[in-house]
């Protein structure tokens, strides 16, 4: 996507009183899929194939990964551990404007890591216990040639925002970028949507986030989650 086009995250009209997450999974079948194949550091040597879905309620960010790589790794299982040394996935996003903005990164088994400043080096981690309140869902295949591929599916509660209490999406513009790494693999990546412009693997650029806006709800549908 042209950095100057805006993502449009679409609102899923569900009750998450009778949620489960297969039920999420099937709703986000319906929702586009973007890819995240910006290499913004050619010596990279591995490509892997990765793609997003992204969705939200009143209660919640619905974030869908599709992976296929050929090597995985998954060893960190606490909170705010440095889970961007395995097979990981990420998601950063500054709301209304601002400067500061959310770094939530997740290994392949769903582990987090979210913190929040302006910059990668004043950066102060969001409470364990609001960051606890994330759900989520790995399926994990054997693809083709010892290919891995994985799905992970998380439900975000908008209190782990902990900087923005009584945040509100609908309607809400933001910018944000999504990535893939994997700093410790033996042929370490950097992947990201939105592309960026350094000499050296940094996500923490938000002068390359894309333009997004939540969409208000449509009143026309709904559904049970």
């Amino acid at each position: 996507m042209n950095n100057s086009e805006i993502l449009n995250i679409a609102f899923l009209e569900i009750r998450e009183t009778f949620g489960t997450m297969e039920t999420l999974s099937l709703e986000m079948d319906r929702q586009t899929k973007h890819g995240i194949t910006h290499k913004p550091w050619a010596h990279d040597t591995a490509t892997p194939e990765v793609r997003f879905s992204i969705a939200h309620n009143e209660e919640a960010i619905f974030l869908r990964y599709e992976v296929k790589e050929k090597q995985t790794r998954a060893t960190y299982f606490n909170i705010n551990d440095a889970v961007y040394e395995d097979s990981c996935v990420e998601f950063f996003i500054a709301f209304h404007g601002e400067s500061s903005y959310y770094n939530l990164e997740f290994n392949c088994l769903g582990t987090p890591r979210i913190a929040y400043g302006p910059d990668r080096h004043n950066r102060k981690f969001i409470d364990p216990e609001l960051i606890s309140n994330v759900k989520s869902q790995l399926k994990l295949t054997k693809g083709v040639a010892e290919q891995v591929n994985w799905t992970l599916l998380l439900k975000i509660p908008l209190t782990v925002f902990g900087f923005h209490p009584g945040l509100s999406l609908t309607g809400t513009a933001a910018r944000l970028n999504f990535y893939k790494c994997g700093d410790a693999l033996p042929d370490p990546h950097y992947l990201s949507y939105s592309n960026i412009i350094s000499a050296t693997p940094d996500f923490h650029l938000p002068q390359f986030f894309q333009a997004a806006k939540f969409s208000a709800r449509n009143k026309n549908i709904e559904t049970s989650l």
